[in-house]
């Protein structure tokens, strides 16, 4: 998986005017996801079905990640952000189609969860194993954060 470490880049007095691109901070929060250990505590907990291209689950993130700090509100906004390539050459791969990154959102409803039950009192129903494994993320991801500035 692309998923993990630092991200690959050099400061390049000579630049291609292919590569520049107005979406300068989107690599840095994908960074601090995979530098923080969310990117692979994610690809260790969160399953999802494999698509054409093969993404994982972290690398399925990050798209989303791309396509909202980008200024994105639907998936179909996606299709903008898969035709830079200087993101491309940072990120290690491209984000996803819209109907993949549907397909991922998707696995995290659960439907069948009723928000009131029989009784007296209302109660929340636990969370679906997505949801769950999606907090153990968050977890490691504040945890990282808290240690280096407390």
């Amino acid at each position: 998986m692309s998923g993990q470490g630092r991200l690959l880049f050099e400061l390049d007095e000579k630049i291609d005017a292919s590569l520049v691109t107005a979406h300068a901070g989107v690599p840095l929060v994908i960074g601090l996801f995979r530098s923080c250990g969310a990117a692979g505590r994610m690809d260790a907990t969160v399953t999802t079905r494999r698509h054409k291209r093969r993404l994982g689950p972290s690398e399925l993130a990050e798209g989303l990640f791309a396509l909202w700090l980008a200024g994105g509100e639907r998936c179909e906004d996606l299709a903008l952000l898969r035709h830079a390539t200087a993101r491309d050459e940072r990120l290690g791969h491209t984000p996803p189609a819209a109907q993949t990154a549907r397909d991922f959102l998707n696995a995290f409803h659960a439907e069948d969860l009723p928000l009131l039950q029989q009784g007296e009192r209302s109660q929340v129903p636990a969370e679906s194993a997505p949801p769950a494994a999606r907090g153990g993320v968050n977890r490691v991801r504040v945890a990282s954060m808290q240690e280096r500035v407390p």
